[in-house]
């Protein structure tokens, strides 16, 4: 949508008219005549007399500009038409009158109700005024009013059309207003363009880092005047000869001036080579500024970059100017020639604390704004542009005295270390990213995925303690992740709780019947205390994933091996035993499984058959080659 672009291929609006023929139920097409028809991908509509004048109008809100627009009702002259509006007040009811019903009847004709609600369509709602169309009729009406809570309707008489009335519970009419008799006169106009063609200035309260692209890294020292122009752009031209007069001016001193030729994407529409740019810019500049310029790759970064700051991403356009404060941040955008004493007056408020300064709103700040740019959706934009996002991020967390207005807050600082150390991980650079998961933890103890993370990577260096802290922290924040309690339920059978793995390997199914590895790890852990409730959980298991080769396994040996009777299925044990030596038959414990399935069923040539083919796989030293040699014992001596 930023881009100009449409969900619903810029859909028009549509307007159907009731023909009022009750029995067909049909209605007409009127869009175009009744002028709803804008292609403007609507979703909300509020339908009200917003100009008082006795018609109803629209406020229409869309996905594509115009966000909201609103259509004044002029298709009938209010002298030949009347209406009745009324907004009801509880007392012993809610104030809102919310639920309350009003039925009217008119003196000829049938009678006609509305109700009052909190929403009136799809994201919308309109006002709480009830307006009731009488057409031709102007003789006066009778009302009924159900209130909420109350047996008895509130009956009101002879009440004048072209009139708003104020209906207070048990009161009756308190307040009566006269319409209009016209609407409210309003001009029309077209969208406003977010950046005019002459010039805009954009002061941002939420600054982001400037990209240290390789075009302005030896000179990135703010505070900062990047400029991106082009030699086929005489306003260009016109605006770094205005400057080049203005570099001996006190008001500059200390100021970087970093002019950045953009002829690289433009290079095809043009007959003069790349190298002139360098010659008309020296001859503008007199060598006094050195000559930079940014290549293909370089220029589509920051187009991305500067459409982060902006409602409707439009393209870079030049000329453009960044105003980049003393931390690499950008305080000002500025599309098309700046003039110079606007420049300077922003120079000059860069070096105030006092943020409103630089907006484009007057006044102050009643409560200074906490700054909440989308650093980490510009790392991501960045980085789809080819700039890396550990880069972005690591200049996003700079150190800034703790006193500066745009300093982060400490919870975005928390999340640009969680993604950095997500990014860090993904570059398999795990160091890294566990102290920068350490950072996230130290700013928001309570953040739930770094500790999640943290708790992961604990367990897999077998630090069960931290592991089980980490895991604790999250589950304060997500309690209803059962992945989470899953975790900590394998770190506590880790360290021998057992009973207290089991409580969070319940706890996850509490949230997530099907969870897989809820049920095997609770299976797990119940397979010697209560083989009943452990085979019902593989079962289900097995049910919901029947080429589970754990499900499959466990549940074998199970069927085969239990002491309980009721509970022996020795059939099914070799059934499911079998597909797993038919899938995988070099597996020595298939194989054992296979065998001890097979002797359950009293096949104890071929129990001791499968068990030496197991005893063949296994390396020498295993431990497993001794328990399958008393295996195998065991079924020769009740061959």
């Amino acid at each position: 949508m930023r881009e100009g672009q449409s969900f619903s291929g810029r859909e028009r609006n549509r307007f159907l008219l009731n023909l009022g023929d009750a029995e067909a139920g049909t209605y007409t097409d009127a869009s175009a005549i009744s002028g709803f028809d804008f292609p403007d991908d609507s979703r909300a509509l509020a339908v009200l007399d917003a100009d008082h004048d006795g018609d109803l109008d629209a406020w229409v809100a869309g996905r594509t500009s115009p966000r909201v627009r609103y259509l004044e009702n002029t298709l009938q002259p209010s002298a030949t038409v009347h209406s009745i509006s009324f907004k009801l007040e509880g007392l012993e009811a809610n104030r809102d009158a919310i639920g309350a019903r009003i039925v009217l009847q008119p003196a000829s004709g049938r009678a006609r109700s509305r109700t009052v609600r909190t929403a009136t369509g799809f994201m919308s709602q309109a006002s709480r005024w009830q307006h009731f169309g009488l057409g031709a009729d102007s003789a006066p009406v009778n009302l009924a009013v159900h209130w909420p809570g109350q047996m008895t309707p509130e009956v009101i008489s002879s009440l004048r059309s072209n009139v708003r009335y104020v209906i207070r519970q048990g009161q009756g009419v308190v307040e009566q207003r006269p319409l209009r008799g016209q609407g409210i006169p309003l001009k029309g106009g077209a969208p406003l363009d977010e950046f005019p063609s002459s010039f805009e200035r954009r002061a941002v309260v939420s600054r982001m880092p400037f990209p240290a692209i390789d075009a302005v890294k030896e000179a990135f020292e703010g505070p900062m005047l990047i400029n991106v122009w082009s030699r086929h752009c005489a306003t260009c031209m016109a605006e770094l000869a205005e400057w080049r007069e203005h570099l001996s001016d006190p008001r500059l001193a200390g100021v970087t001036i970093l002019p950045l030729n953009g002829d690289a994407l433009a290079q095809g529409d043009h007959d003069q080579p790349l190298e002139d740019s360098k010659g008309v810019f020296e001859k503008i500049m007199r060598q006094e500024i050195p000559y930079r310029e940014l290549s293909e790759a370089e220029l589509r970064i920051l187009d991305a970059f500067q459409k982060q700051f902006q409602e409707a991403r439009k393209v870079l356009a030049v000329p453009f100017t960044f105003l980049i404060d003393a931390y690499g941040r950008v305080a000002v955008l500025y599309r098309g020639r700046v003039p110079f004493e606007i420049l300077v007056q922003d120079l000059e408020s860069l070096k105030s604390p006092e943020m409103y300064l630089l907006t484009d709103l007057g006044g102050r700040w009643l409560h200074p704004p906490a700054p909440n740019p989308p650093l980490i959706g510009t790392a991501q934009a960045l980085a789809t542009k080819g700039f890396s996002a550990e880069t972005y991020l690591r200049q996003c967390l700079q150190e800034v005295p703790e006193k500066d207005p745009h300093r982060y807050s400490r919870s975005l600082r928390a999340e640009l270390h969680f993604s950095l150390g997500t990014e860090l991980l993904i570059q398999e650079k795990p160091q890294e990213a566990f102290a920068q998961l350490l950072r996230t933890v130290d700013l928001n103890p309570n953040h739930a995925k770094a500790n999640a993370n943290l708790g992961f990577a604990h367990f897999q260096m077998k630090r069960w303690p931290l592991a089980e802290q980490h895991f604790s922290r999250a589950l304060n924040v997500s309690a209803e992740n059962p992945e989470l309690w899953v975790n900590r339920g394998q770190t506590r059978k880790m360290m021998g709780n057992i009973n207290e793995a089991a409580r969070d390997f319940q706890q996850a199914l509490q949230r997530d019947p099907d969870h897989l590895r809820a049920l095997y790890e609770l299976a797990l852990v119940l397979r010697n205390s209560n083989p009943k409730e452990a085979i019902a959980l593989l079962n289900r298991m097995h049910a919901l994933a029947p080429a589970s080769v754990e499900a499959r396994y466990h549940l074998a040996g199970l069927l085969s091996t239990t002491s309980d009777p009721d509970l022996r299925d020795a059939p099914r044990a070799l059934q499911l035993a079998a597909e797993l030596v038919a899938e995988q038959s070099e597996a020595p414990e298939f194989l054992s499984i296979l065998a001890a399935s097979q002797a359950a069923n009293g096949q104890f040539a071929d129990a001791v058959a499968s068990i030496d083919t197991a005893i063949e796989k296994v390396p020498e030293g295993s431990p497993l080659k001794a328990r399958f040699i008393q295996m195998r014992q065991q079924y020769q001596l009740q061959e």
